[in-house]
């Protein structure tokens, strides 16, 4: 009996292989059929919109709502890109209800990226080096999910007219970290954007959305549209500062003792023939894929 229960305990599991394999292979051929067609697109624009609702605790909840235009364009290895976003907040706590309008503008010229907060009366920019091209791809888009989430295609829909591909994406089990529910995320099967996207915590409820309305494939965007200038009296965090330092900090470090490398005296060459000779070969580890 025990090699009988063995021998399909054996079947069992090579079928959840097998069948993890076809899925597998199904996911990757959906995002590189998705990467084939967004290569084709040279420009779009569209309009938006997008609502988040968390509850922090008993009394205590965030909604979002925001609404605004993308534009964006290839130029040659550069993607450039803006958006235009009106936003409401309204924040419950303690029994207490307060509403902030706020607009953001996001600007990414090919070599920075700009983010302008104006709240308040109170402009503010964030600016960054702008993300690399690959990250508006399809492909770029899941990469840095995979190592977080497992990501699952799902039966095709219809969103805006458009026939989609449906991908869920569950969180991995993480030691110390509790189980956040699910995301739907849609992408058009015709040109490869993202369309719309859905969050559910843990009970499944939706606690956030987004759609993406009126693409325009192609469209006519004018380069002066991705130009940003600071405006006055706006306080500006220069993130690019930042982003420098780690490296320039890791080349000016001096090495410790330890680390230090000390030069062996003058061998004769004879010696050191020897020594190579007698050098046996380690195993290597395998080289990193270069992303996307």
């Amino acid at each position: 009996m025990k090699r009988v229960a063995c021998w399909v305990g054996g079947i069992v599991a090579v079928a959840a292989l097998s069948a993890t394999a076809v899925a597998d292979g199904e996911l990757d051929k959906a995002i590189n059929e998705l990467e084939q067609e967004f290569a084709k697109v040279r420009s779009y624009s569209a309009t938006s919109e997008s609502m988040t609702d968390v509850q922090f605790g008993p009394g205590h909840t965030q909604k979002s709502e925001m609404s605004g235009t993308t534009e964006w364009m290839r130029k040659g290895d550069l993607a450039l890109m803006r958006s235009e976003v009106n936003c409401k907040t309204t924040v419950t706590q303690g029994g207490n209800t307060t509403t902030t309008p706020s607009t953001i503008t996001t600007v990414n010229d090919g070599e920075f990226l700009y983010v302008l907060t104006e709240e308040n009366g109170q402009k503010t920019v964030m600016k960054s080096k702008a993300p690399a091209a690959s990250t508006h791809h399809p492909k770029g888009y899941f990469v840095p999910y995979k190592a977080y989430y497992d990501i699952k295609l799902l039966p095709d829909q219809k969103i805006e007219g458009e026939d989609c591909y449906v991908f869920e994406m569950v969180m991995k089990p993480m030691e110390g970290v509790e189980p956040s529910g699910r995301q739907m995320i849609f992408f058009a099967k015709s040109h490869g954007l993202f369309i719309k996207s859905e969050a559910f915590d843990a009970d499944e409820k939706l606690i956030s959305w987004s759609i993406s309305t009126g693409i325009k494939i192609n469209a006519d965007v004018e380069e002066y549209r991705f130009k940003f200038e600071i405006p006055e009296g706006a306080q500006v965090v220069d993130m690019t500062t930042m982003q420098q330092q780690p490296a320039q900090q890791q080349q000016a470090q001096p090495a410790s003792e330890g680390d230090q490398a000390t030069e062996p005296a003058d061998e004769p060459k004879e010696e050191k023939n020897k020594k190579k000779k007698k050098k046996k070969k380690g195993l290597g580890l395998p080289k990193l894929p270069k992303l996307p």
